[in-house]
C-alpha cells in the first residue's frame, strides 16, 4: 500500500514542477497567458446586473472597494517624472489645460504607438516579459512595444499622476475611460489607437454607450486624435478587425482600480516570482483589483462558472496531493516514534522470559 502511496505522491509532485514550468515560460500576449488571465478574471471577477454600477462618479466607485492610488504615491512618481524632460514638459502642458478630454489626448500620445502589430520596420512589436515593471514599460512602449493591456496600464498610471480619474475596461478589447467632472460623466478612449467616441450630436460616449451601441446599430462616430503614424489615419476603424461592429464583444467589464503605482511598487519586491502568482498574491491581499462584468451576457457566466469550477475541483486536488500525502507520511512517523518504546519494552519483556525461565528451573534442580 505504502509503495503505491510513493507513486501517486510522486505523480503530484511531477505534476506541481509541469505546472510551474508553464506558468513561469506563460509570455505576455500569448493564448497560454490568456488563458491564466481568464481563470484569474473567472474566480475572482464579480457580475453585477446594474450597468450603472460600473459607470458611477469616482466617490461613488470608491465606496464599493475602487482601488485608488494614494496622493503619496502619485507625488512621489511625479518629482520622478519632473526630473526628466519627455514627461516634464507634457505635465507642464498638462497644468495649462482645462479639458479632461484634451489633457487624456496629450497623455495618450505622449508614448502611443501606432497600434499596428508591426513597428516601422515590419518586424513584430516587441512583447515584454514578466520582469518589466510599470517604469520600465513606460520609457519603452512607444519603441513600439506591448500590448493593448499594456497600454491601459501606462495610460491609467500617468493618468494618475496627472490626478486624472481612470479605469481600465474591456469590450472589444482592452481600453481605457476617464472621469470628466466638467461632463460629469466616464469618456472611453483607446490610448493604443488613438481613438474615442461621439454620438451625431458631438458628445462624448462612455465604454457602455460605445459597447450598446455597436451591438444594436446606433450611431456614432470615432473621433481619431492619433498622428499620421497611427493605423487609424488611413483607414475607418470599423474597417479593422478589432472595431468592426458584427464581431464586437458583448463582454463588459472593469478592472475595479486604477492603483497601478500602488501595484508596481509590490510588484518589484518580488520579480523573482512569476507574474501570475505575484498578482494572485496581490489580489489575496487586496492589492490588485479583481473585474466587475455587467451580467447580461448568460455565455460567459456560463463559461466563468465552469472555469471556476474546474479550477477548484484542480485546487483540490492539489491539495489532496501536496498536503494529504505528506500529512500521512508525518503522522505515521509519529506513530512509529511513539509505538517504538513499547515495542522496546516488550522485547525485553519476551527476552527476560527466554533468558529467567531455564535459570529458575536450575534453581529448582
Amino acid at each position: 500500500m505504502r509503495r503505491y502511496l510513493r507513486y501517486i505522491f510522486a505523480i503530484f509532485i511531477a505534476l506541481d514542477v509541469i505546472v510551474l514550468a508553464v506558468i513561469i515560460r506563460a509570455k505576455e500576449g500569448t493564448p497560454l497567458s490568456g488563458a491564466l488571465v481568464e481563470i484569474r478574471n473567472a474566480v475572482f471577477s464579480k457580475f453585477v446586473s446594474d450597468p450603472s454600477e460600473l459607470e458611477a462618479p469616482p466617490a461613488e466607485l470608491a465606496k464599493h472597494g475602487f482601488l485608488t492610488d494614494s496622493p503619496e504615491q502619485c507625488a512621489k512618481w511625479k518629482e520622478m517624472f519632473d526630473s526628466g524632460v519627455r514627461f516634464r514638459d507634457v505635465f507642464q502642458q498638462l497644468e495649462k489645460m482645462s479639458s479632461t478630454v484634451e489633457k487624456a489626448k496629450l497623455i495618450a500620445l505622449s508614448y502611443s504607438r501606432n497600434g499596428s502589430p508591426n513597428d516601422s520596420s515590419g518586424h513584430p512589436v516587441r512583447l515584454y516579459d514578466k520582469t518589466a515593471d510599470l517604469l520600465f514599460k513606460i520609457a519603452t512602449i512607444k519603441e513600439p512595444r506591448g500590448v493593448c493591456s499594456d497600454h491601459a496600464q501606462v495610460f491609467t498610471a500617468l493618468c494618475s499622476v496627472a490626478g486624472i480619474d481612470s479605469m481600465e475596461v474591456t469590450c472589444a478589447h482592452t481600453t481605457s475611460a476617464i472621469y470628466c467632472p466638467e461632463l460629469k460623466k466616464w469618456v472611453w478612449i483607446d490610448s493604443e489607437y488613438a481613438l474615442l467616441a461621439k454620438r451625431p450630436n458631438g458628445e462624448y460616449m462612455s465604454p457602455l454607450e460605445v459597447r450598446d451601441a455597436n451591438l444594436h446599430g446606433e450611431p456614432f462616430d470615432y473621433e481619431f486624435f492619433g498622428t499620421p503614424d497611427h493605423v487609424f489615419a488611413k483607414m475607418d476603424p470599423r474597417s479593422h478587425d478589432v472595431y468592426r461592429p458584427e464581431s464586437f464583444c458583448p463582454v463588459f467589464g472593469v478592472e475595479w482600480g486604477s492603483d497601478e503605482l500602488t501595484r508596481d511598487y509590490y510588484s518589484r519586491q518580488f520579480l523573482i516570482v512569476p507574474l501570475p502568482i505575484r498578482q494572485l498574491i496581490d489580489i489575496l491581499f487586496g492589492v490588485h483589483p479583481t473585474y466587475r462584468y455587467l451580467n447580461d451576457d448568460p455565455a460567459l457566466a456560463e463559461k466563468y462558472f465552469l472555469i471556476r469550477l474546474a479550477s477548484y475541483f484542480v485546487l483540490l486536488l492539489f491539495l489532496i496531493g501536496n498536503l494529504a500525502f505528506p500529512a500521512y507520511y508525518l503522522v505515521a512517523a509519529i506513530r512509529r516514534r511513539l509505538e517504538r518504546p513499547a515495542r522496546t519494552a516488550s522485547a525485553h519483556a519476551v527476552l527476560s522470559e527466554i533468558v529467567l525461565e531455564p535459570h529458575g528451573q536450575n534453581m529448582a534442580v
